[in-house]
């Protein structure tokens, strides 16, 4: 590990080390640089997606066929859009439908995806609030998704976002997704626009 620290303690101190998750020791990947302390955000000046580390081997392709709402609960640590969702699908290769919800279970934004899509962008962006909790989801009318336990065990703080234990929420038959299960990642990764 190498830190660099800053006679100035106000400004925040950058720290590169392989990523590691609580769950997996995983493999070895690019460095990331992780800002500690201070009152300055690390900049984020392009769309930039909430993206999930793959844990080898712990990925399960759910051969459940029901209709299911999959999806995430995250914040953001300053002002912009949720302008899209990339997905990771299952076996389920048809037509999705992707959801921003707030916190209370209001519905903000909804976007029909075509066959198969990975990424699916809204037509309009969704203002988002640093600290407020939103949900960003997709529905499949016929499950076959993909999902990984044990992945949301600690939080995960990815500037602009950050998800709390037990981010990854479902609910059966479509809607506001409130229901967790085994601290489950189902791979809605959304988009911020700052």
């Amino acid at each position: 590990m190498d830190v660099r620290d800053h006679a100035d303690h106000t400004r925040p101190v950058d720290v590169q080390s392989p990523r590691h998750t609580a769950s997996t020791t995983g493999p070895i990947t690019q460095l990331r640089t992780i800002h500690v302390g201070g009152t300055t955000l690390p900049p984020v000046t392009r769309d930039t997606s909430f993206f999930f580390e793959n844990i080898p081997s712990s990925n399960v392709w759910d051969a459940d066929d029901q209709a299911v709402e999959l999806g995430v609960r995250i914040s953001v640590d300053r002002p912009g859009s949720l302008v899209g969702v990339h997905l990771r699908r299952g076996n389920y290769r048809g037509p999705v439908t992707a959801r921003v919800y707030a916190s209370n279970g209001v519905l903000l934004a909804q976007q029909d995806s075509s066959e198969d899509a990975g990424k699916i962008i809204f037509a309009n962006p969704v203002p988002v609030a640093p600290g407020t909790e939103y949900v960003v989801s997709y529905f499949t009318p016929e499950g076959g998704y993909v999902s990984t336990e044990n992945y949301f065990v600690g939080n995960v703080v990815q500037p602009p976002f950050r998800a709390s234990v037990n981010a990854g929420v479902y609910r059966y038959g479509g809607g506001f997704p409130t229901d967790t299960w085994n601290a489950s990642n189902y791979w809605v990764q959304p988009i911020f626009r700052p």
